[in-house]
C-alpha cells in the first residue's frame, strides 16, 4: 500500500470513529478532516474553498443519512467518491473498446455469483468462458505472468529463491522523465495556466524551475500542483 492509500485509509478511520461515538455531523466531519492547504493557491480563493468544502460535506452527510442503516460512513464515501475517482476514468476508457458489466467487482463477488462451488477462479474458467484470452498473460503489480499456472508457480518460486523484488520507480524518477518534464513545462506555458486566477502562478513557476535545476525540496509544491491541475484539465474544468 502506498502513502496516498495510507492517508485515505486514515481519513476513513476518522470518519468511522466519529460514527461510533455518535458525533457524526457536518461540523465534526469538517473539523476532523480539515488539513492544511498547499501554498499553490492565491490567498483570496481560500475563503471560497472553505465555503465549498462545508457545502460539499453537507451534501455528503445528507446523502448518507438515507443509507446509514446498511452502510458505514467510510464504505459510503469510498463507494461514492473514492472508487469512481480512482478507477472510473480507466473503466470509462476501457468501455470504449469492450463491454464491461462488472466494474470494480471483488473476487468474492465473482465466485459467489458465477462459480459458487469453486474455491478459486483460475485459467480453466477463463479458457472455458473465452478461449482466445488464454493467449494473453496475466498482470499483477505491473508485472506479466504466463497464463499457464505451472509456469507462474515456477516464476514466483524463482523470484523467492533469488529474492528478486519489483522496484517501484521513485516519484523523483517519474517527475524527472523527459515526457513528464516536457508536459509540465508545456502546461505552465499554456494560455489556460497564464489566465488562471486561482493558482499562485509565480510560486509554481519558480518552484518548478528550481526543482528541475536540482532543488528537490520543491517536489511537494510540484506534486500538489499536478494533483490539482491534471484532473481538472482532464475534466475540462480549467
Amino acid at each position: 500500500m502506498n502513502l496516498q492509500e495510507e492517508i485515505i485509509r486514515d481519513y476513513y478511520k476518522k470518519l468511522l470513529y466519529l460514527d461510533k461515538i455518535s458525533r457524526l455531523n457536518p461540523i465534526s466531519i469538517y473539523k476532523t478532516l480539515k488539513t492544511s492547504v498547499p501554498p499553490i493557491f492565491n490567498d483570496n480563493i481560500l475563503p471560497d474553498m472553505e465555503i465549498s468544502a462545508k457545502e460539499q460535506i453537507e451534501k455528503i452527510y445528507s446523502s448518507y443519512k438515507k443509507y446509514k442503516y446498511v452502510l458505514s460512513i467510510d464504505d459510503f464515501v469510498a463507494l461514492k467518491y473514492h472508487f469512481p475517482n480512482k478507477m472510473g476514468r480507466d473503466q470509462a476508457r476501457i468501455d470504449k473498446y469492450c463491454i464491461s458489466f462488472m466494474p470494480f467487482a471483488q473476487s468474492e463477488l465473482i465466485r459467489t455469483l458465477l462459480f459458487p462451488k469453486r474455491k478459486t477462479v483460475d485459467e480453466n474458467v477463463i479458457r472455458y468462458l473465452y478461449k482466445p484470452l488464454s493467449k494473453f498473460p496475466f498482470v499483477k503489480n505491473g508485472k506479466l505472468y504466463p497464463f499457464n499456472k505451472k509456469m507462474r508457480y515456477l516464476i514466483k518460486l524463482r523470484e523467492k529463491l533469488f529474492k528478486k523484488q519489483r522496484q517501484e520507480p521513485s516519484e523523483n524518477t517519474i517527475l524527472l522523465s523527459r515526457e513528464v518534464k516536457n508536459y509540465i513545462f508545456d502546461e505552465i506555458s499554456s494560455i489556460k495556466f497564464k489566465n488562471n486566477n486561482i493558482l499562485n502562478k509565480k510560486l509554481i513557476e519558480t518552484s518548478i524551475n528550481e526543482f528541475y535545476k536540482g532543488d528537490y525540496s520543491k517536489k511537494s509544491i510540484l506534486s500538489s500542483f499536478l494533483s490539482f491541475y491534471i484532473p481538472e484539465r482532464i475534466n475540462k474544468l480549467l
